[in-house]
């Protein structure tokens, strides 16, 4: 099935327990380096559950809710991406890696080094990464709210700009006078979202147009939007680079 559109371009992934993964031992007072699939096998053979593809998922049902914590548990390690290793120079990438338990399994470890090596290579690189992707997003925001303030203007609009303010924007922009300007600055939005380019103004696409440009906060939709779409990425890539040599 299609994804809708505004949604994540890709629904479906394969996801491994094959990755290192960390947790603090209050002990030691340092992480160490686990192995969810190990844990994850351990859990199943005590069990007596056999892994078998294709009939797993019913016999999990079966299970008290000890075993069902614990399955929990161990899953929500693989959504983890940072990983540090406590037997590793502290402040080194070796000490603070990025381990993606997605296919094609990134590894920060592997980058360093290689032509990839724009990737993250640590997890504040990657904090960093991410915090300077959601500027890009603010500053395209701004940019369109610049274009809009001014046709709103000439045709005797005078918007205040603040946070939540989609409806009363909504109803602004069906008294713009200019509307073929209007959908130039309606096809920015789209280019930079990744959607198809508007051919008119239609209702529903001014709707989501106006949560975009009416909140200047990156909402879970936007961030979607930017996130997933490879050729969206690839531009912020490129201006990070860009401006990293500024």
């Amino acid at each position: 099935q299609e994804p809708k559109q505004g949604f994540p371009v890709q629904t479906r992934y394969t996801i491994s327990s094959r990755v290192d993964r960390s947790v603090y031992d209050k002990e030691s007072k340092s992480h160490k380096i686990i192995k969810p699939t190990e844990k994850i096998k351990k859990l199943f053979d005590d069990a007596n559950i056999e892994l078998k593809k294709g009939c797993v998922k019913e016999i999990i049902r079966k299970q008290n809710d000890t075993f069902i914590r614990k399955l929990h548990k161990y899953f929500t390690y693989l959504l983890e991406v940072r990983v540090i290793d406590g037997s590793e120079d502290s402040g080194s990438d070796a000490n603070d890696r990025i381990v993606s338990s997605i296919y094609p399994y990134f590894d920060s470890k592997k980058v360093a080094g290689t032509k990839e090596r724009l990737l993250p290579e640590n997890g504040d690189a990657n904090g960093s990464y991410n915090i300077a992707r959601k500027g890009i997003i603010l500053i395209d925001k701004i940019k369109l709210r610049e274009r809009l303030s001014q046709l709103l203007e000439e045709s005797g609009k005078d918007l205040k700009w603040n946070n939540n303010l989609e409806k009363s924007l909504e109803k602004s922009l069906t008294e713009i006078k200019d509307q073929d300007r209007l959908l130039a600055i309606m096809n920015e939005w789209a280019r930079l979202t990744g959607r198809e380019k508007l051919t008119n103004v239609e209702k529903e696409e001014k709707k989501k147009f106006c949560e975009f440009v009416g909140n200047i906060t990156i909402s879970k939709l936007d961030w979607q939007n930017y996130a997933q779409r490879k050729d969206i990425v690839e531009k912020q890539r490129q201006k990070l680079f860009f401006l990293d040599r500024i």
